[in-house]
């Protein structure tokens, strides 16, 4: 305990603690600036999700030509799944993720694939405001975590050490979590959600025709 009766686990902790909230509630200081207005724009981070459904005389083979599609566009597939309903008639449903840049062509090109198309709904999410409000929460954390260190490898007293390190495991899992966020955000925006329902052709009976005496 020092001449003011704080010992250097409560100092560690207090220093801990308010660097912490130095970052964490630093103000936008860069409206207006000339360093702001010469930065590069953050791009749009939109994430776009389609549905389509569509009528084939063979869903099965349908759902193997969408799959290799998708491979060759440099997607994937999420679930693939075909079978036959109670009238013994085959469908098929299949969710997958194509480049978001390539989500029309994959659209038109499966609608290639069918007889008729039943519904299409393409959705579009913008998330850029979030993005970089998390992008801004990120470099902050990176910066405490940064000085936590520094601060941690000065600390001679062991109990003060722990508080320190107590505080930057708190950091980090923020971190953690926002990288997280972050890395769904980009991922989900350069590889657009795709799901197709296949139904199957269903041949429509002849009308009657009352015969004529």
């Amino acid at each position: 305990v020092d001449g003011d009766g704080i010992s250097p686990v409560q100092a560690a902790q207090t220093t801990a603690t308010a660097l912490t909230s130095a970052f964490n509630q630093q103000p936008d200081t860069g409206g207006g600036s000339s360093e702001q207005s010469s930065a590069p724009q953050q791009e749009r981070v939109v994430i776009y999700t389609a549905d389509l459904r569509i009528v084939a005389e063979l869903p099965e083979a349908v759902i193997k030509q969408i799959e290799t599609l998708v491979e060759d566009l440099g997607g994937w597939i999420v679930t693939s799944q075909s079978g036959s309903r109670n009238d013994n008639k085959s469908y098929g449903i299949i969710n997958v993720r194509v480049p978001a840049a390539q989500l029309e062509y994959a659209i038109e090109t499966i609608k290639s694939y069918g007889v008729s198309v039943t519904s299409e709904k393409i959705s579009g999410s913008d998330v850029t405001n979030e993005y970089v409000d998390m992008s801004s929460r990120l470099k902050n954390l990176e910066a405490t975590e940064t000085q936590l260190h520094a601060i941690m490898a000065e600390a001679e007293d062991v109990e003060a050490v722990l508080a320190v390190y107590m505080e930057l495991s708190r950091i980090r899992g923020q971190i953690e979590s926002i990288q997280g966020q972050l890395n769904y955000y980009d991922e989900s925006s350069s590889f657009s959600s795709l799901s197709v329902i296949i139904d199957p052709l269903v041949p429509t009976p002849e009308p009657y025709v009352e015969p004529q005496w």
